[in-house]
């Protein structure tokens, strides 16, 4: 949090981002997003693990909200959102067991740290910072849930 943020609270002062520079610095994490989205979706196909699966499912549903969030400030802001038609599901084959659950770890941790780049950029509008700040946090939960998972195996070579 900077000093902008805890004196003014709510408000905000100082020059932002322009449109086309939001869309340009959000468009990549609605492709990460949506990366992530294909890797919780292969894992839901492949997993055996019910437990697993039906957790899967829920952040997934969070997730797929996350990436619309993200759409809409695109559009907001003039933009063509990142849409995914360009990946294809043989690009998200994580393998089986621990590697699965290992390969969703790092690439949720490489979203989170995406996410707190921007974050700490400083330059966005207060409803992008909102917004960022909201998926963050869904996020963050989603990486607690999966380190937890992963906290009693060990990381295949």
């Amino acid at each position: 949090m900077g000093i902008k943020d805890l004196l003014l609270q709510k408000g905000w002062a100082g020059t932002t981002l322009d449109r086309p520079a939001t869309v340009l610095r959000v468009n990549p994490l609605i492709e990460q997003q949506l990366r992530l989205n294909h890797g919780y979706e292969y894992a839901i196909r492949t997993v055996q693990d019910q437990v697993f699966v039906v957790q899967l499912r829920l952040f997934q549903r969070i997730a797929r909200m996350d990436a619309g969030k993200l759409a809409e400030i695109v559009y907001s802001n003039g933009g063509v959102a990142f849409n995914g038609t360009s990946l294809e599901a043989s690009q998200f084959n994580l393998g089986t067991g621990d590697a699965l659950a290992f390969a969703l770890l790092d690439a949720e941790q490489a979203f989170q740290d995406s996410i707190q780049t921007e974050l700490g950029a400083g330059d966005h509008h207060m409803r992008t910072r909102g917004v960022l700040t909201a998926i963050q946090r869904n996020s963050a939960e989603r990486l607690a849930y999966l380190t937890e998972l992963t906290s009693t195996k060990k990381r295949p070579a």
